[in-house]
């Protein structure tokens, strides 16, 4: 066996640096990687385990080396750990002769036993004296976004926040072109916190001595400003969507970069005339009815998205700064609590949503919302793709074990025999609506694929409204994604939207 550690430097290929053939098996029959960048140096803990790891492998090696008895293959005389920060180096040296004088000392494989686990035991207890003590200490040069100044990414500056290959993954870049971890704070704000947090902050931030402070102000800008710099120390490096505008780069002293929260789904239902297919569901749903999901077919709701795009400069102090500003990382499209289904695999599946949702709604008493245009368009778009597939219902109905009468209504929703008076009721779409286990093959083939429609609809209609008005901004998928997400989610996603 080899065991060998990787560590990777900014501008240089990886340095294999413990290699140590056991003498049962001189040529390396297994090799254990450890792949260690330098910002692993940001979460301290998770690389200082890592390299607990490889020095208790390292122990085994040499333990299992020091058990195989005299009649070795010739060893690797030396193995050499080089720390991340490339500042600590230690030797450790193995050779036959070593390997000779453990067998005379310990001839079973009992009594070697014991030196084994006590030279694993002092090797941990030394990688917790040198290697964990050096890392916490390391610093790590950061260019004015917070990206790492040592690791250029491939196509250099372009003056705003994009994603690019490095190596074999993909990062996002810094406007000065340096890789970039997505470390944000959700929401700097006071409302988390309730009326004492609300006024603990106006009590500590509001200026004493200012006579022209107006006490009717809440000290936003120093509020805020502290708080980022608190947030830097804690190892975040952006200000997320949930974040009070005072907290953006646009007015903040204390510029750190930011993501936009567009939360069409949201203001539609409530502004736009949007309905929510989710509040059309029948009896036969039994999940949870808080969320909701809008009807991404309706030509209202790719409009709602186009207007909430052009909408956007009013919250900013410059109209060009949401498409211009290089501290602006990328576009959210939804917090995903507005857009349940889509959000992970185990909420309602958005293909079922759609084959049992009712065709009309009137209004959503929820929402203090009334329609003139009553067409839930999401049913109508499940309605279309199966006549496109199946041609005539007699297809259909082999297909699916069903019995629908008519591509329309018959009879009405939620008990009619047609296609659109479909609400769940029939055995042939079962009862789990979630991960559709007791549905036929080809029924689960459909609506998964009705599921990768409304997916689709949903990311394009912001994307394209998005890039047009934004052409530089990056978009991002509703936040707080999953996981699990549903593969026909993920393939939309790889469509239309740069990152989760």
């Amino acid at each position: 066996m080899t065991v060998a550690a990787v560590f990777r430097t900014p501008n240089a290929a990886p340095t294999s640096v413990i290699a140590l053939p056991t003498r049962n098996s001189p040529a390396p029959t297994a090799t254990m990687i450890f792949a260690i960048s330098r910002n692993d140096a940001i979460n301290p803990w998770f690389s200082f385990a890592q390299r607990v790891t490889i020095w208790a492998m390292l122990a085994i090696c040499l333990a299992e080396a020091c058990s195989a008895g005299a009649n070795a293959a010739p060893m690797a005389e030396s193995a050499r750990v080089v720390d991340c920060d490339r500042s600590v180096q230690a030797s450790l040296r193995f050779s036959a002769a070593t390997a000779s004088a453990c067998d005379q000392t310990f001839p079973s494989a009992a009594a070697r036993a014991i030196p084994t686990a006590a030279f694993t035991a002092i090797v941990v207890l030394m990688v917790m004296l040198t290697c964990g003590t050096t890392t916490f200490a390391q610093t790590i040069p950061l260019d004015q976004y917070g990206g790492d100044s040592g690791l250029q990414v491939p196509g250099g500056a372009t003056g705003q926040f994009r994603i690019a290959p490095l190596g074999n993954r993909w990062v996002f870049a810094t406007p000065s072109g340096n890789a970039f971890w997505l470390r944000s704070v959700y929401g700097i704000t006071d409302y988390d916190g309730g009326q004492s947090y609300h006024d603990a902050i106006y009590q500590k931030y509001t200026p004493k001595n200012d006579p022209n402070w107006n006490t009717s102000w809440f000290p936003w800008t120093q509020f805020t400003s502290q708080a980022i710099k608190r947030m830097r120390t804690w190892g975040f490096n952006s200000v997320g969507e949930y974040s009070a505008n005072y907290s953006w780069p646009d007015r903040n002293p204390d510029k750190a970069p930011m993501l936009f929260n567009l939360a069409a789904a949201n203001y539609g239902l409530r502004y736009g005339g949007v309905k929510d297919v989710l509040a059309g569901l029948g009896s036969a749903y039994t999940g949870w009815r808080g969320g909701s999901f809008p009807d991404v077919f309706d030509p209202k709701f790719v409009a709602y998205v186009a207007y909430q795009v052009a909408d956007t400069d009013h919250h900013f102090t410059s109209t060009t700064f949401l498409a211009q500003s290089p501290w602006v990382i990328g576009i959210t499209t939804d917090d995903a609590d507005w857009t349940f289904g889509l959000k992970n695999a185990w909420q309602v599946h958005l293909g079922w949503v759609a084959a049992t949702t009712a065709p009309t709604q009137t209004s959503n008493s929820k929402q203090g919302a009334t329609y003139s245009d009553t067409t839930t368009y999401t049913k109508t778009a499940f309605r279309d793709m199966l006549r496109n597939k199946y041609g005539s219902l007699a297809a259909l109905n082999a297909a699916w074990g069903s019995s629908y009468t008519t591509w329309d209504s018959n009879g009405g929703w939620p008990g009619g025999s047609g296609v659109l008076d479909e609400s769940g009721q029939h055995s042939w779409l079962g009862c789990d609506h979630i991960r559709l286990s007791d549905v036929s093959a080809t029924v689960k083939a459909d609506l998964d694929a009705m599921l990768g429609q409304v997916a689709s609809k949903y990311f394009q209609s912001y994307a394209d409204a998005i890039h047009a008005a934004n052409p530089q901004r990056l978009v991002f998928t509703p936040a707080a994604m999953g996981p699990p997400i549903d593969p026909p989610v993920l393939d939309a996603m790889k469509r239309y939207v740069d990152a989760i």
